[in-house]
């Protein structure tokens, strides 16, 4: 006697959809596929297109903004960077000095303070959990987030004291 469909067992019933399941997964992943490359390739330059002048003008005034803030006095700056894209920037440098954290944070409260910036709280920095020293000072100004790190005891490490630099778009501490 022949099984009917309607008799077999619920997993003879799928095992002979099986292949359809199959091809329908695959069509469906190739669609999905399609459409996130195609989103890229219309969304990217859309956003350039919208976002790309206003995010270059944010930038260069940021830049500028940069510049006022002199430098800790006798500090070598070691690098510069500057980078945006289209909802998020920054730039900064790295600095060499014998000073101490204490001397550093109190140059720049002043020093940004004088330029409209305010302080908005201090954390200490780990590594894998671990307090070696280093610590980040956050102030706000606008939309722009201004970040001093010191890096205590990995300075031999990182090849750094501290770094100093302005951003938008990347912290929560000045939105």
């Amino acid at each position: 006697m022949m099984k009917t469909a309607a008799s077999l067992p619920t997993t003879e019933k799928w095992k002979k959809h099986l292949p359809l399941i199959g091809v329908f997964a695959a069509v469906l992943m190739g669609l999905i596929a399609l459409l996130a490359f195609a989103g890229l390739f219309v969304y990217l330059p859309y956003d350039q297109a919208v976002n790309g002048p206003k995010a270059a003008e944010i930038q260069k005034d940021m830049e500028n903004e940069f510049k006022m803030i002199e430098p800790l006095p006798g500090a070598t700056q070691l690098r510069y960077g500057s980078m945006h894209k289209t909802h998020q920037g920054d730039v900064g440098g790295d600095y060499k000095t014998d000073k101490s954290y204490e001397e550093i944070r109190k140059y720049y409260d002043r020093e940004l303070n004088k330029h409209g910036w305010r302080f908005v709280k201090e954390e200490p920095v780990k590594i894998w959990g671990r307090d070696y020293g280093g610590k980040e000072a956050f102030y706000c100004k606008g939309i722009y987030s201004a970040t001093l790190q010191y890096s205590g005891q990995e300075e031999k490490d990182v090849g750094w004291t501290y770094s100093f630099g302005l951003s938008w778009g990347l912290f929560d501490e000045c939105k």
